[in-house]
């Protein structure tokens, strides 16, 4: 098999994966929306899980080690290219010495998105509380059915 036709394989491949990942998460989305639905027909309202403050631990981890890892690695790169003249081979003297510093950096910011990606929304974006509204038309009366602020709300329109 020819280079070009191993890097058509794993291109497909790749794209697959990421298609089939995103499908299985559209397919749980769906099932849930239709499962809410016919609960809601039946009368039946499920409240929505409290949101948990994220601790800390992640955020203060996070800021530490986005710290240090950006000073060691000025450090290391200031090392390299000044004090033992390693730095001459490599553009900008970032060796890989200066991976000493980028690794304790990146692990930080990580920490940082998890802490961001676990933290309630604060009221910016979409609202939690309205997990849905459904029509209905009973005997020619119109009304809403959902619920607000955790509690079954029915009005007439």
């Amino acid at each position: 098999m020819n280079a070009a036709m191993t890097l058509i394989l794993a291109c497909l491949g790749i794209f697959g994966f990421f298609i089939i990942l995103f499908g299985f998460l559209l397919l749980m989305r769906y099932l849930n929306y239709r499962e809410n639905l016919k609960l809601a027909e039946k009368g039946i309202f499920p409240h929505k899980k409290q949101v948990s403050k994220p601790k800390k631990g992640f955020l203060t981890a996070g800021v530490i080690l986005t710290i240090v890892g950006f000073l060691s690695t000025l450090i290391f790169w200031f090392l390299g290219i000044r004090v033992f003249y390693l730095g001459g081979n490599f553009p900008l003297g970032l060796g890989p010495w200066v991976l000493l510093g980028l690794i304790p950096f990146f692990v930080g910011l990580v920490f940082l998105l998890i802490f961001v990606i676990n933290s309630p929304s604060n009221g910016r974006g979409k609202d939690e509380k309205q997990d849905y509204v459904q029509m209905y038309e009973i005997k020619n009366q119109k009304f809403e059915v959902g619920f607000e602020n955790d509690e079954s709300v029915v009005t007439d329109k």
